[in-house]
C-alpha cells in the first residue's frame, strides 16, 4: 500500500486487504470531509448495490459517527435492530440492498484526527473476533499512512506541473 501513488489505486488495495483479511463478503471506506462535516464512501469491495459506492453521509448518523468520535472500533452483529446510533433512512435503505447484517468499522487515525472509516460486513449475522478487529486496526493505521503519502504524492506531482506551466510562460514572456 505504500508504494503505491495513485489515490484510488491505494483506497481499491485497502478494501481487497481488508475484505480477504477477515473473510468478509464486503469491504468500504469512507474518507472524512471535515469542512462539511460528512462522510464520502471512497472504495468497496464485494458490493452489489450500485448506490453504496455514492454514499455520502453527514455525521451525526450511524455506526460512523460512533467510530470517528469515540476513535475506537466497533461493530454490530444485527446492523438493522442496533439502537446504539441514529440510523439514517437512506444508509439503512442501501445497507437493505446490500443484505448488510453484520458489520465492523474501524477508524483510520492520522495523528489525533480521524480520516475515515475503513468497514468489512457480511450478509449474515457475525460477531467479529478480537484478531479480526485488530488486524483490521493494524490495516487502517497503515491505509491512513498511505492515503496521506498518496494525497502528498500527487499534491508534489500538481505543484511540479504547475511550476513546469509558470516556467514555460516565463521563457515564452523572456523570448
Amino acid at each position: 500500500l505504500v508504494a503505491m501513488r495513485d489515490l484510488e489505486q491505494v483506497l481499491q488495495g485497502i478494501v481487497a486487504r481488508a475484505r480477504q483479511l477477515v473473510g468478509a463478503q464486503l469491504a468500504f471506506l469512507a474518507s472524512y470531509d471535515p469542512d462539511r462535516s460528512r462522510f464520502h464512501m471512497r472504495a468497496t469491495d464485494g458490493a452489489v448495490s450500485v448506490r453504496l459506492p455514492q454514499l455520502t453521509l453527514e455525521r451525526g448518523y450511524g455506526m460512523i459517527s460512533l467510530i470517528a468520535d469515540s476513535g475506537v472500533p466497533r461493530q454490530s452483529s444485527r446492523y438493522a435492530q442496533d439502537d446504539r446510533f441514529v440510523h439514517n433512512p437512506e444508509v439503512d435503505a442501501i445497507f437493505r440492498e446490500e443484505g448488510i447484517d453484520s458489520l465492523l468499522g474501524v477508524p483510520l487515525p492520522f495523528g489525533t484526527e480521524v480520516v475515515g472509516i475503513l468497514y468489512v460486513g457480511d450478509r449474515y449475522s457475525r460477531t467479529y473476533l478480537g484478531w479480526e478487529i485488530s488486524m483490521l486496526s493494524t490495516l487502517a493505521a497503515h491505509a491512513a499512512v498511505a492515503m496521506h503519502n498518496a494525497r502528498a504524492f500527487e499534491d508534489a506531482r500538481d505543484a511540479l506541473r504547475q511550476a513546469g506551466e509558470a516556467n514555460a510562460r516565463l521563457a515564452k514572456q523572456a523570448a
